[in-house]
């Protein structure tokens, strides 16, 4: 890779061997940053893992390391010091991005090693707060989530511009670019894509994520809990489709099952498909009651259709306002979220207003253009607080 001298390179790493949220961000960062013309993006992934296919799909350059998977998620991350500093050798780097915790250790160390003073950014993408050894080993914070900043900073008061809070970067083009196949309906592209049979004059729920072994990451038990009592105690007719795969999805199955309603519920397996899902859904349900941020609420926004999150969950609060671009529920509240179901499902009109409202929101603020000016100004400021040596080593 051929660097150009007039550019700022930055080397943003992201090690996770699989491809959810987080890897979402990061590939989608990188290709934001490709667009800059006084950023020279540098990407370092590991060898065999969902960002590296990733990167071979989509042609974008990168650099990798090995890394060996053992038992209980437990990873040997061969090499990756030495690729770190034999990168901010070869490229010139001015600044490093991390997405993992994990990752922080290694950079600090190839920075120690190299006699450096790079800056150290990293993306914390956990619903819970920030570790002090986060705080101790990094030059700069960015937070996705609005309540994990501020219970951070609250605890933190001294450090609070070590801190910035700035929405996932997604894969925007996908969703404002998707046309809907001519002449097919919703009843149509349901069973010619996946095979399943929807009625025309019924609601359609969606809901979108992994079958995790934690349950509480997408709850999708909240949600059937709460159709069921709308199908069986108040005579909605509703149907809802998930997208998703994961090693729960059996365990959900057979739930629904027992709840009478698995007529009303339709697994479609994982899927690129998300943007006609949207398309072809009335709104979307995300039970989560503990989220990073929740890229797919970005998604259906920009597909128009309005979400239903947990307060204090997220986007809820930023991205997700109460009756004005979706609707939010008290966590792990089934009462409470088959409120907010039944009045979208009883208000067509307010479903299409608060999808309408959720687009321009999401355009107007949380678009990537907006997000990359913001993070290309916080890489300034962390700049300025490496080069006089401003990182905190105490609390």
């Amino acid at each position: 890779m051929i660097t150009n001298t007039n550019k700022q390179n930055v080397l943003l790493i992201s090690t996770m061997p699989g491809f959810g949220g987080g890897e979402i961000y990061a590939i989608n960062l990188y290709k934001e940053l490709l667009k800059e013309q006084n950023i020279n993006p540098v990407f370092l992934v590991a060898k065999n893992s969902g960002l590296e296919k990733a990167c071979k799909e989509q042609t974008l350059s990168y650099f990798c390391y090995r890394q060996i998977k053992l038992p209980f998620k437990i990873r040997i991350e061969l090499g990756l010091k030495k690729a770190i500093q034999d990168i901010c050798t070869q490229q010139k780097i001015a600044i490093i991005h991390t997405n993992n915790k994990h990752e922080v250790g290694y950079v600090r160390q190839a920075v120690k090693n190299l006699g450096t003073n790079i800056p150290i950014i990293h993306t914390h993408h956990a619903p819970r707060p920030v570790s002090p050894e986060l705080i101790e080993k990094t030059d700069g914070i960015v937070c996705v989530n609005t309540y994990v900043a501020q219970e951070t900073q609250e605890q933190y008061k001294n450090f609070k511009n070590l801190f910035t809070t700035i929405a996932p970067f997604f894969n925007e083009k996908k969703f404002l670019a998707f046309t809907p196949e001519k002449n097919i309906s919703r009843k149509n592209f349901f069973r010619k894509t996946f095979n399943v049979q929807i009625p025309s004059n019924t609601h359609v729920i969606c809901a979108i994520g992994k079958f995790s072994s934690h349950m509480k990451r997408k709850n999708f038990s909240i949600l059937f809990q709460a159709c069921k009592s709308l199908i069986k105690e108040h005579n909605k007719n509703i149907h809802i489709v998930l997208a998703g795969d994961g090693p729960k999805k059996n365990y959900y199955k057979r739930l629904v099952r027992s709840l009478g309603i698995h007529e009303h519920v339709h697994f479609l397996g994982y899927t690129t498909q998300t943007p006609a899902i949207l398309f072809h859904s009335d709104f979307l349900v995300h039970g989560s009651s503990t989220e990073g941020f929740g890229i797919i609420a970005q998604e259906a926004a920009l597909m128009k259709k309005p979400s239903i999150m947990a307060h204090k969950t997220g986007a809820a609060g930023t991205l997700i306002l109460h009756e004005q671009t979706g609707l939010l529920f008290e966590p792990d509240n089934t009462q409470d979220l088959t409120k907010q179901i039944a009045l979208l499902v009883n208000n067509p009109e307010l479903c299409k207003k608060l999808g309408h409202n959720a687009y321009q929101h999401v355009q107007t603020n949380f678009s990537n253009k907006i997000n990359k000016q913001k993070l290309i100004a916080f890489y300034n400021q962390s700049k300025d607080r490496a080069r006089c040596n401003l990182r905190f080593t105490s609390y």
